[in-house]
């Protein structure tokens, strides 16, 4: 028998200390006479576990306990006892079948999957059957996977005000799918506007701008808002081709920016962060060009 004692923060396996996460939850029957595929998920602790059980009889409830443990002591024989002590009650396990790492799909591959299922006949409450099932993975792989752990999940609640952050970033990130063409759109039309204005009133420098819109009747105060209107246009078509030079860039090392920006395919099945890029690289080259023409229409003009 092996003693297994673990309170919710961590457990204590013979004198191996390790990582401990415990989950109280509940599976779905996928329909009212089988039970033999059970998935369960976890939002806050992003796992999809698929397993095994026999038909449950029908006064029996199925209640799940999840432990996933750094285990690092052979426990791959069938029959093998585990005894947990939970809150000082002891509850002895025994292994009952091996599972390779096919059955079992992980966001984060866990090196081993504890997992014990047991029924509780409401008729007669102090009788529990225990099942278990030893979920093993790749060995090599658990030094590595437990530093992981310990990196991402070291503090349970931090990881569930990140993972609803993440969760409201994604929702709203996978509603403007349809930004990139729009942006698009909006940068050509700005485009256009701004060459056909520049070219209409054939401005060189500052001055003869100034002086070009004096002869037309312009008083100084107007000129001052179009000079910084024009400004503006200006800025915007500089932060256009900035932003598209930054797609392209990022479209040819493509290696280097995979993981960034999750590039895949070609140019326009790009990422739905992505005109969410763009838009920022937009608005800041924009401001830094217009506040530094800003300041020169004003050093300039009378």
């Amino acid at each position: 028998v092996i003693p297994i004692y673990f309170n919710e923060n961590n457990f204590w396996l013979n004198n191996y200390k390790g990582l401990f996460y415990f989950v109280n939850s509940s599976f779905v029957r996928k329909d009212e006479t089988q039970l033999n595929e059970l998935v369960y998920f976890d939002y806050h602790f992003p796992t999809l576990l698929i397993g095994s059980l026999p038909q449950p009889k029908s006064e029996e409830v199925i209640i799940s306990q999840k432990l996933a443990l750094e285990l690092q002591l052979d426990l791959n024989e069938v029959g093998q006892e585990i005894e947990l002590i939970y809150n000082d009650v002891p509850l002895t396990l025994t292994i009952s079948g091996i599972a390779d790492n096919t059955d079992t799909f992980s966001l984060y591959q866990f090196p081993i999957w504890y997992s014990f299922f047991y029924q509780e006949n409401f008729q007669n409450s102090e009788e529990l059957e225990v099942q278990s099932y030893l979920l093993m993975a790749d060995s090599q792989k658990i030094q590595e996977t437990i530093k992981n752990l310990k990196l991402l999940f070291s503090d349970y609640e931090i990881y569930s005000l990140l993972d609803e952050i993440y969760t409201t970033l994604d929702s709203v990130l996978n509603k403007i799918n349809w930004g990139f063409y729009l942006l698009v759109l909006l940068n050509l039309i700005i485009a256009f506007a701004s060459i056909l204005v520049l070219s209409y009133l054939e401005i060189i420098d500052y001055e003869k701008q100034f002086e070009l819109l004096s002869n037309k009747g312009f008083r100084n105060k107007d000129i001052n808002k179009i000079m910084l209107a024009l400004v503006l246009l200006r800025a915007l078509f500089t932060a256009i081709i900035a932003s598209f030079a930054f797609l392209f860039l990022a479209k040819i090392v493509n290696v280097s920016f995979q993981k960034l920006l999750e590039i895949d395919g070609d140019l326009l099945s790009l990422d739905p962060s992505i005109p969410l890029t763009m838009l920022l690289v937009t608005i800041g080259i924009s401001l830094i060009v217009y506040l530094i023409n800003s300041w020169h229409i004003k050093k300039s003009l009378p």
